[in-house]
């Protein structure tokens, strides 16, 4: 009986584990797109058209809500 409860706390601990690996690495991912836009006028890059951006910034987002999700939402 033991063994099965510490396999199924293993389990979610892994879930748990990749869901912040996930939802970290796409928030650093935001943080450099945007602080790349914000910086490029310094080092003389042209603006990214928006419509390239805004594309790119909702994929990561869509991609961000679906790890807060596996986060949040307990494992079976």
């Amino acid at each position: 009986m033991m063994d099965r409860d510490n396999e199924k706390i293993e389990e979610t601990g892994n879930h748990r584990e990749m869901a912040l690996w996930v939802l970290g690495t796409l928030t650093v991912l935001v943080t450099l797109i945007l602080g790349f836009i914000a910086l490029s006028p310094l080092f003389g890059v042209e603006p990214v058209p928006e419509s390239d951006v805004v594309g790119t910034l909702e994929t990561i987002w869509i991609a961000m809500v679906g790890a807060f999700i596996g986060l949040v939402t307990p494992k079976k």
